[in-house]
């Protein structure tokens, strides 16, 4: 028990004793005595008056008019008293049993130590609104005590899925890369990227990994949905695309496969839009395909940031047999590729503005000249600065490489 219950506790134990001494049954009974004595002495008073006022010069003795006084006074006692019982059991002591009833309530709640009804073993058998009324109040406590174990099982609940969503975010984010640089021993490219979720868990991903010791691929997804099915749906995507490309097939079969597969999983309205490509480190020409996914923006060397804008395939999972195209390009040493989902274009800011591509493009030429790694931070931060204090909309994740080429040292 702490201090405020024990605080509480004396609180409503001198009160208690304060009604006791001063209750209001007292109270009723001594204006009941006062009023009987006071209409016997004005009774009385107007008697007196009145018959030596009377014309026919009667008189009357003090010992008529005590005797009257005694005899009205005693008869208005005596009804006066019948009455105030009459009041007492009918109005004062169920108010008393209701009021003694809540305070023991509130006592014990704010100790922690309720376990049986209180109002529900309140009995007033008075046949009028005091009965009514303790009915209504027992209705009550049974209600708030089924809402406090709602709430209590509630409150686990969320305890539970909130750590289940932790382990789901410690899973997720071990299957992305999160060690930079990733190859130390190697200096043809830089590479960074980022995957800040809108919840608990994200439906983006990308992935980057060498599939000989001259082939880079490049991955960026958007899975459909948010939360725990889309966090599944993308590790599954993830681990299929994945599979793929380290068969060594090309970006657009590479889609075309992992087409198959997710529809064969049978997940209606689950698909996942993916950019793909296939970085030549010897002579810097990307192969990729992309299912409607985002345009990525190139910046060759010397030059500036712009949208690559290739045909687009369908979203892979949508439809099956669907087939895929590719495109290439070549990055000169020292141009820089970024690659990101829709969380990026679309952030939102309180008036319901999107940051949109073009602040995009902007803000990756302002920071053009920076390494991978501290670009997108720098993106991020145009992006905070323009939605504010309006919450993260979509999950936003970034990727950016540089080229540097063979031979580097």
């Amino acid at each position: 028990m702490n201090h405020k219950n024990d605080s509480l506790r004396v609180s409503v134990a001198g009160r208690k004793k304060y009604v006791k001494r001063r209750s209001i049954a007292r109270a009723c009974y001594l204006l009941v005595i006062v009023s009987a004595i006071g209409v016997s002495v004005m009774t009385a008073l107007i008697l007196i008056v009145y018959l030596n006022s009377n014309g026919h010069g009667a008189v009357v003795t003090p010992a008529a008019v005590g005797l009257y006084f005694l005899a009205s006074g005693t008869a208005l006692l005596i009804v006066c008293l019948y009455a105030a019982h009459v009041i007492k059991k009918r109005l004062l002591i169920p108010i008393a049993s209701i009021a003694e009833t809540a305070k023991n309530y509130a006592a014990d709640k704010a100790d922690g130590t309720i376990d049986d009804f209180y109002f529900g073993h309140l009995r007033l058998d008075t046949g009028d609104e005091f009965e009514e009324l303790s009915g209504i109040l027992a209705a009550m406590e049974l209600d708030i005590s089924d809402s406090e174990q709602e709430l209590i099982h509630a409150t686990a609940e969320r305890e539970r899925m909130a750590t289940e969503l932790s382990v789901a975010n410690n899973i997720q984010e071990s299957m992305l890369p999160n060690l930079f640089p990733p190859y130390p021993e190697r200096h043809d490219f830089e590479i960074y990227a980022t995957m800040d979720p809108a919840k608990e868990v994200g439906g983006d991903f990308f992935d980057f990994f060498l599939i000989d010791d001259d082939h880079l691929a490049l991955v960026m997804a958007d899975v459909s949905g948010k939360g725990i099915p889309a966090a599944l749906f993308m590790m599954s995507s993830m681990i299929i695309i994945d599979n793929f490309a380290n068969m060594g097939n090309s970006p657009a079969r590479v889609l075309e496969l992992s087409n198959e597969s997710i529809c064969s999983m049978g997940l209606a309205d689950m698909f996942v839009t993916v950019w793909f490509g296939i970085l030549d480190l010897k002579t810097g020409v990307v192969t990729a395909s992309n299912a409607g996914h985002e345009y990525p923006a190139i910046c060759q060397t010397g030059g500036d940031y712009s949208l690559m804008k290739a045909k687009h395939g369908f979203v892979v999972g949508g439809i099956e047999g669907m087939s895929y195209s590719e495109y290439s390009f070549t990055l000169k040493p020292g141009a820089s590729l970024f690659l990101y989902t829709d969380g990026v274009p679309e952030a939102t800011d309180a008036d319901n503005n999107q940051y949109g591509t073009d602040r995009m493009i902007k803000a990756l030429n302002e920071g053009k000249d920076l390494p991978p790694k501290q670009l997108l931070p720098f993106i991020r931060s145009d992006i905070n600065s323009f939605v504010k204090n309006a919450a993260q909309f979509d999950d936003l994740t970034m990727m950016c490489i540089r080229y540097i080429g063979p031979g580097a040292g």
